[in-house]
Protein backbone atom coordinates (compact mmCIF):
# COMPACT_ATOMS: atom_id res chain seq x y z
CA UNK A 1 0.00 0.00 0.00
CA UNK A 2 1.91 3.36 -1.26
CA UNK A 3 2.09 6.69 0.72
CA UNK A 4 -1.06 8.16 -0.36
CA UNK A 5 -2.93 5.65 0.04
CA UNK A 6 -2.16 5.20 3.66
CA UNK A 7 -2.90 8.94 4.37
CA UNK A 8 -6.53 8.78 2.91
CA UNK A 9 -7.23 5.19 5.09
CA UNK A 10 -6.34 7.67 7.88
CA UNK A 11 -8.50 10.76 7.26
CA UNK A 12 -11.09 8.53 6.43
CA UNK A 13 -11.17 6.54 9.63
CA UNK A 14 -10.51 10.10 11.35
CA UNK A 15 -14.20 11.17 9.98
CA UNK A 16 -15.50 8.02 10.49
CA UNK A 17 -14.65 8.09 13.83
CA UNK A 18 -15.56 11.85 14.38
CA UNK A 19 -18.76 11.24 12.64
CA UNK A 20 -19.46 8.57 15.19
CA UNK A 21 -18.39 10.34 18.35
CA UNK A 22 -21.20 13.41 17.07
CA UNK A 23 -23.41 11.04 16.58
CA UNK A 24 -23.55 9.71 20.17
CA UNK A 25 -22.43 13.61 21.28
CA UNK A 26 -26.34 14.15 19.76
CA UNK A 27 -27.94 11.62 21.76
CA UNK A 28 -25.83 11.42 24.66
CA UNK A 29 -27.69 12.30 28.17
CA UNK A 30 -24.78 12.27 30.01
CA UNK A 31 -22.84 15.36 28.00
CA UNK A 32 -21.82 18.00 30.20
CA UNK A 33 -23.04 21.11 28.23
CA UNK A 34 -22.97 24.93 29.34
CA UNK A 35 -26.04 26.81 28.22
CA UNK A 36 -25.13 30.49 26.26
CA UNK A 37 -27.40 32.52 24.33
CA UNK A 38 -29.66 29.32 23.04
CA UNK A 39 -26.72 27.46 22.02
CA UNK A 40 -24.66 24.93 23.68
CA UNK A 41 -20.60 24.87 23.86
CA UNK A 42 -17.92 22.81 25.75
CA UNK A 43 -16.33 24.12 28.87
CA UNK A 44 -13.59 26.62 28.46
CA UNK A 45 -9.99 25.31 27.95
CA UNK A 46 -7.15 25.80 30.35
CA UNK A 47 -6.72 29.49 30.78
CA UNK A 48 -4.00 29.14 33.46
CA UNK A 49 -1.20 29.90 31.48
CA UNK A 50 -0.10 33.29 30.02
CA UNK A 51 -0.62 33.62 26.53
CA UNK A 52 2.96 33.57 24.84
CA UNK A 53 3.16 37.02 22.52
CA UNK A 54 1.89 36.81 19.18
CA UNK A 55 -1.73 34.66 20.00
CA UNK A 56 -4.67 36.24 20.06
CA UNK A 57 -6.13 37.94 23.18
CA UNK A 58 -8.89 35.41 24.08
CA UNK A 59 -6.97 31.87 22.53
CA UNK A 60 -5.79 29.67 24.92
CA UNK A 61 -3.56 26.78 25.31
CA UNK A 62 -4.59 23.11 24.49
CA UNK A 63 -2.50 20.42 24.76
CA UNK A 64 -2.40 17.14 22.62
CA UNK A 65 0.01 14.08 22.51
CA UNK A 66 1.85 15.93 19.16
CA UNK A 67 2.27 19.25 20.42
CA UNK A 68 0.57 22.23 22.33
CA UNK A 69 -1.69 24.88 20.33
CA UNK A 70 -3.81 27.71 21.11
CA UNK A 71 -7.72 28.02 19.95
CA UNK A 72 -10.11 31.01 20.34
CA UNK A 73 -12.18 29.92 23.65
CA UNK A 74 -15.21 30.09 21.22
CA UNK A 75 -16.35 31.28 18.30
CA UNK A 76 -17.90 34.50 18.95
CA UNK A 77 -21.36 33.78 16.64
CA UNK A 78 -24.68 33.53 18.24
CA UNK A 79 -25.14 30.68 15.31
CA UNK A 80 -21.92 28.84 14.61
CA UNK A 81 -20.87 27.02 17.69
CA UNK A 82 -17.65 24.96 18.78
CA UNK A 83 -18.69 20.94 19.35
CA UNK A 84 -15.68 18.76 19.32
CA UNK A 85 -13.32 21.70 20.93
CA UNK A 86 -10.70 22.67 21.37
CA UNK A 87 -8.96 21.46 17.88
CA UNK A 88 -7.21 18.04 18.13
CA UNK A 89 -3.91 17.80 17.00
CA UNK A 90 -2.19 14.36 15.30
CA UNK A 91 0.49 12.79 13.70
CA UNK A 92 0.59 9.76 10.82
CA UNK A 93 3.38 8.21 10.00
CA UNK A 94 3.24 8.57 6.53
CA UNK A 95 4.22 11.65 4.47
CA UNK A 96 1.61 14.19 3.45
CA UNK A 97 -0.27 13.22 0.17
CA UNK A 98 -3.86 14.06 -0.55
CA UNK A 99 -5.88 12.81 -2.97
CA UNK A 100 -9.18 14.94 -3.37
CA UNK A 101 -12.70 12.63 -3.58
CA UNK A 102 -16.38 12.44 -2.52
CA UNK A 103 -19.00 15.56 -1.07
CA UNK A 104 -19.26 16.13 2.58
CA UNK A 105 -22.33 15.31 2.44
CA UNK A 106 -21.03 11.83 1.94
CA UNK A 107 -20.51 9.45 4.71
CA UNK A 108 -16.68 9.52 4.31
CA UNK A 109 -17.14 13.42 3.64
CA UNK A 110 -15.73 15.51 0.97
CA UNK A 111 -11.77 15.68 0.73
CA UNK A 112 -9.69 18.61 -1.26
CA UNK A 113 -6.71 20.28 -1.36
CA UNK A 114 -6.87 23.94 -0.62
CA UNK A 115 -4.57 26.70 -0.11
CA UNK A 116 -4.74 29.25 2.94
CA UNK A 117 -2.28 31.98 3.47
CA UNK A 118 -0.02 30.43 1.10
CA UNK A 119 -0.09 27.34 2.61
CA UNK A 120 -1.34 23.94 1.17
CA UNK A 121 -3.71 21.57 3.29
CA UNK A 122 -5.72 18.42 2.79
CA UNK A 123 -9.43 19.19 3.78
CA UNK A 124 -11.84 16.77 4.61
CA UNK A 125 -15.38 18.26 5.72
CA UNK A 126 -18.29 15.57 6.73
CA UNK A 127 -21.37 17.46 7.07
CA UNK A 128 -24.32 15.55 9.24
CA UNK A 129 -27.68 16.83 10.29
CA UNK A 130 -29.86 15.89 13.65
CA UNK A 131 -32.28 18.05 15.63
CA UNK A 132 -32.29 21.25 13.58
CA UNK A 133 -28.42 21.84 13.04
CA UNK A 134 -25.83 20.69 10.62
CA UNK A 135 -22.83 19.55 12.40
CA UNK A 136 -19.81 19.63 10.30
CA UNK A 137 -16.22 18.05 10.91
CA UNK A 138 -13.32 19.11 9.42
CA UNK A 139 -10.08 17.61 9.30
CA UNK A 140 -7.09 19.32 7.88
CA UNK A 141 -4.01 17.05 6.75
CA UNK A 142 -0.76 19.03 6.37
CA UNK A 143 3.32 18.03 6.28
CA UNK A 144 5.29 17.97 9.24
CA UNK A 145 9.06 17.09 9.57
CA UNK A 146 8.43 13.51 7.62
CA UNK A 147 5.35 12.55 8.87
CA UNK A 148 1.71 14.23 8.22
CA UNK A 149 -0.18 16.32 11.06
CA UNK A 150 -3.78 16.32 11.56
CA UNK A 151 -5.99 19.28 12.82
CA UNK A 152 -9.61 18.24 13.64
CA UNK A 153 -12.77 20.30 15.13
CA UNK A 154 -16.27 20.47 14.82
CA UNK A 155 -19.17 23.02 14.22
CA UNK A 156 -22.67 23.45 14.89
CA UNK A 157 -24.70 25.84 12.58
CA UNK A 158 -28.18 25.63 13.50
CA UNK A 159 -30.81 26.05 10.33
CA UNK A 160 -31.60 29.28 9.63
CA UNK A 161 -34.71 28.60 8.03
CA UNK A 162 -36.03 27.93 11.62
CA UNK A 163 -35.89 31.68 12.53
CA UNK A 164 -38.25 34.37 11.44
CA UNK A 165 -37.23 36.46 8.83
CA UNK A 166 -35.20 39.18 10.19
CA UNK A 167 -32.87 36.91 12.24
CA UNK A 168 -33.07 33.97 9.49
CA UNK A 169 -31.09 36.85 7.22
CA UNK A 170 -28.87 37.73 10.38
CA UNK A 171 -28.07 33.96 10.89
CA UNK A 172 -27.37 33.13 7.54
CA UNK A 173 -24.91 36.02 7.09
CA UNK A 174 -23.02 35.22 10.29
CA UNK A 175 -22.89 31.32 9.00
CA UNK A 176 -21.81 32.55 5.41
CA UNK A 177 -18.87 34.89 7.32
CA UNK A 178 -17.36 31.86 9.23
CA UNK A 179 -14.53 30.81 7.42
CA UNK A 180 -13.39 27.95 8.75
CA UNK A 181 -10.10 27.53 6.92
CA UNK A 182 -8.40 30.92 8.42
CA UNK A 183 -9.99 29.38 11.59
CA UNK A 184 -7.80 26.44 10.86
CA UNK A 185 -4.69 27.99 9.48
CA UNK A 186 -4.84 30.58 12.65
CA UNK A 187 -4.67 27.65 14.92
CA UNK A 188 -1.96 25.47 13.11
CA UNK A 189 0.30 29.12 12.97
CA UNK A 190 0.18 28.35 17.10
CA UNK A 191 1.29 24.57 17.50
CA UNK A 192 4.65 24.40 19.62
CA UNK A 193 5.63 20.76 18.41
CA UNK A 194 6.69 17.93 21.36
Amino acid sequence: MNSSTKVILVVLALAVLVSAGLWWWSNSANTIEVENNGLLETPPLNTEDETPPGIPTGWVQSSTPAGDLYAPVAINSAYVATTDWPPSLSLEDAAYACTEAGEESDRAGGTEEVTVNGRTYCRTVVAEGAAGSLYRQYAYAFPHEDQSAILTFSVRFPQCENYEEAEAQVCEAEQSGFDPDDLADRVIGTIIWN
